[in-house]
C-alpha cells in the first residue's frame, strides 16, 4: 500500500516540473531564432519534457500493477470481515427491514467500493499537489494569481464535497426501489417462475409493478442528478473565465519585463489545466469521496451491529447456575423451556405465552397444532435465533443465553429450506469433515431415493447439462437424508415433508422412528396421520401445550387433538384399515 501511494504522489509532482521545463523550453526557442543560436539547449529541453512525460506514463503502468495486488489483498480481507461478521450476527437483527436495506448499500460490490475509495482518496492527493504545485509555480511569478486560485478553489471543492453527499443520500432513498426492480426483474425473467408465469398469464401485471417502480428509481435519480448538474454548471461558466482574468493580470508582469514570453505562455496554459484540475477532475473527485465516505459510514454500522456474543443474564438466579461461555455444547440429557414467553421484535403479540416443555435425549417427540400457533418458533428458540425471550430455557441447567454454541447439538430440516446447486455429496454432508458413503447409500435407498446417483456425485438443480434436476419432494427426501447423517443428537423436522403426500409422509417418519440410535427426534407437522405411532404428542395452541400424551390417549380424551385428527381421518384411511 505504500508503494502504491507513492507512485501516486510522485506522478502527481511531475506536471509542475513539466510547467518549469516548457517555460525554459519557449524562452529557449525564442533565443534561438531571434539570436541565431545553437539549438541543441531547446532539444535538450525538449528532451526533459519528453523524459518526464515517459516517466509519468511509466508510473501510471506500473501502478495498475500494484493496484492489481491492493485489489486482491482487499478482497480477502473485506470479504473475510463481512463474511465473519454475517456469521456472528443475532438473527433478530439479521432479520429486520433496517438491516436489510444496510445490507443492500453494503453488499452491493463492496470490494470495488473500497478499492475505488482508496483510489479516489489518492487522485484527491494527486489533484491537490498537482494544484499546489501549480499555485506554487504561478506564486513564484505572480502571487496575487496564485492566491486567486486558492480562493477560488476552496469554494469549489466545498461544493463537490456537498454534491457527493447528496448523490449519495439520494442512492440510498433509490434503494428501496431498487430491491423491489430486482425482485419483480426476477419473477419476470427467472426459472422457477417460469410455470406460473405461462399458466396464469400474469406477466403483464408484474411488468406494470416493474414499470411502476422502475420510474420511481428514475425519477429520484433524475432529480438528483438536475441539482448536481445545476451546480456545476454555475460553478463551470463562473470558473471558465477565470483563466481570461489571470492572462489579463500576467500582462501586467509581462510588460514590466518581470516574467518572460516563455514564463507568460506556460502560465497562461497552466492556469487553463488548473481551472480544468479544479472544476472537473478534482471535484468529481471530491464528490465521489464524499459517497464513499458515505458508504464507509454504512459499513462501519454494519460492523457494530449486534451479535451473538453471549451476555450474562441479569437474573439473580444465574449465578447458581454453571456457566459455559465461550463453549459449545454438542450433547445434552435434558432440555427444558420454563414459563416461556415471547413476541416477535417490532409485535405486541405473544406468540409464546407461559410455556413449559420437556425433552430428554433418546425420546421421540412430535408437534402438533394450527398454523401460526408456534411451532417454528419453539424451534428457533431451542436453536438461540432469539434470546429476548421471557422464562428460561435450559440445557442440562444451563441458561441457553450463557452458551456460545449449540451447533453441534441440532439438525433441523425446515419447511422453508434452500437449495443448494452444489454436488450431491457436498449437500448430504453440509457442515461435516467426514462422509460416510456406505451409510449414505442405505440411508438414500431406505428413502426412497435411487443410490446409484450418490456413486455418480452430480450437481443439483441447474447448474451444467449433466446436472440432477429434482423434484420439490426430492429435495426433500434429501434434506431428511441429511439430518439423518448427522450425528448431532437431537434432530428436529420441521415439517420438511410439505410436497409429499400424507401417506408417504407417514412412512417416512415411521422409518425415521425406527432407526436405531439413542438421538431425540422431534417432528412438527399438522399432518396428524404422520404422528400415530410417536409416543410423545404435544398439542400447542394459545402458546401454550395444551394437551400432551400418545395417540390412543389423546383420541380417547376427545380433546383438541382428537377433533383435528378426526378433521383429518379421510387422508389416513389406508393406515387404520
Amino acid at each position: 500500500m505504500t508503494a502504491y501511494i507513492g507512485l501516486f504522489a510522485l506522478n502527481a509532482v511531475i506536471p509542475s516540473v513539466i510547467v518549469v521545463l516548457f517555460s525554459g523550453f519557449v524562452d529557449r526557442a525564442i533565443d534561438c531564432f531571434k539570436l541565431n543560436l545553437s539549438v541543441s539547449q531547446v532539444v535538450l529541453q525538449l528532451g526533459l519534457i519528453a523524459g518526464c512525460m515517459l516517466l509519468s506514463a511509466v508510473i501510471v503502468a506500473v501502478a495498475k500493477l500494484v493496484g492489481i495486488r491492493v485489489h486482491n489483498q482487499l478482497e480477502m480481507s473485506v470479504l473475510s470481515e463481512i463474511n465473519n461478521r454475517l456469521e456472528n450476527l443475532s438473527y433478530s437483527t439479521l432479520e429486520s427491514e433496517e438491516t436489510q436495506a444496510l445490507l443492500q448499500r453494503v453488499g452491493k460490490e463492496p470490494v470495488e467500493n473500497f478499492f475505488n475509495g482508496i483510489n479516489n482518496s489518492l487522485k484527491i492527493i494527486s489533484h491537490l499537489i498537482e494544484v499546489v504545485g501549480f499555485a506554487a509555480v504561478i506564486i513564484g511569478y505572480s502571487w496575487y494569481v496564485g492566491a486567486a486560485i486558492v480562493l477560488i478553489a476552496i469554494p469549489v471543492l466545498r461544493q463537490a464535497y456537498k454534491s457527493g453527499v447528496y448523490e449519495y443520500q439520494v442512492f440510498e432513498e433509490a434503494q428501496e426501489n431498487k430491491r423491489k426492480i430486482e425482485y419483480y426483474e426476477s419473477v419476470l425473467t427467472s426459472r422457477p417462475y417460469s410455470a406460473e408465469r405461462k399458466l396464469f398469464s400474469f406477466s403483464p401485471f408484474i411488468a406494470e409493478k416493474w414499470s411502476a417502480e422502475y420510474n420511481k428509481y428514475v425519477e429520484l435519480n433524475e432529480e438528483g442528478l438536475k441539482k448536481i448538474s445545476k451546480n456545476i454548471g454555475i460553478t463551470g461558466t463562473a470558473t471558465n473565465l477565470v483563466p481570461l482574468l489571470f492572462g489579463l493580470f500576467l500582462l501586467v508582469p509581462l510588460s514590466r519585463g518581470s516574467i518572460s514570453a516563455g514564463v507568460f505562455v506556460s502560465l497562461l496554459a497552466t492556469s487553463f489545466a488548473l481551472i480544468k484540475k479544479i472544476t472537473v477532475e478534482l471535484y468529481w473527485s471530491i464528490s465521489d469521496f464524499a459517497q464513499y465516505h458515505e458508504f464507509y459510514a454504512d459499513y462501519v454500522s454494519f460492523l457494530n451491529l449486534s451479535s451473538d456474543r453471549p451476555r450474562p443474564t441479569d437474573r439473580p438466579a444465574a449465578s447458581a447456575r454453571r456457566v459455559v461461555k465461550n463453549k459449545r455444547v454438542s450433547d445434552f440429557s435434558v432440555i427444558e423451556m420454563r414459563n416461556v414467553s415471547f413476541r416477535y421484535p417490532g409485535s405486541d403479540r405473544k406468540v409464546l405465552d407461559n410455556l413449559n416443555l420437556k425433552f430428554e435425549k433418546g425420546e421421540r417427540y412430535a408437534l402438533v397444532g394450527e398454523n401460526g400457533s408456534g411451532k417454528t418458533t419453539i424451534v428457533k428458540l431451542l436453536l438461540g435465533l432469539y434470546d429476548n425471550y421471557e422464562g428460561e430455557i435450559l440445557i442440562d441447567g444451563v441458561d441457553l443465553r450463557e452458551i456460545c454454541s449449540v451447533s453441534g447439538l441440532f439438525s433441523v430440516a425446515f419447511q422453508d429450506f434452500h437449495k443448494y446447486e452444489i454436488r450431491l455429496r457436498d449437500f448430504l454432508s453440509f457442515g461435516r469433515d467426514r462422509f460416510d458413503l456406505d451409510r449414505a447409500l442405505g440411508v438414500l435407498d431406505s428413502l426412497g431415493i435411487d443410490s446409484e446417483i450418490l456413486k455418480q456425485n452430480p450437481y443439483l438443480g441447474r447448474v451444467d447439462r449433466s446436472s440432477l434436476e429434482l423434484s420439490e419432494g426430492q429435495w426433500q427426501k434429501l434434506l431428511l437424508a441429511r439430518v439423518l447423517l448427522d450425528d448431532s443428537p437431537f434432530k428436529i423436522l420441521d415439517e420438511p415433508t410439505a410436497s409429499i403426500d400424507p401417506l408417504q409422509e407417514a412412512r417416512l417418519y415411521n422409518y425415521f422412528d425406527s432407526i436405531p440410535g439413542y438421538f431425540t427426534c422431534l417432528l412438527i407437522t399438522h399432518r396428524l396421520g404422520a404422528v400415530i405411532n410417536v409416543k410423545n404428542i404435544l398439542v400447542l395452541a394459545d402458546g401454550k401445550i395444551v394437551e400432551k400424551g400418545s395417540h390412543d390417549e389423546l383420541m380417547k380424551k376427545g380433546g383438541r387433538y382428537a377433533i383435528m385428527f378426526n378433521a383429518q381421518r379421510r387422508w389416513y384411511s389406508e393406515q387404520e384399515g
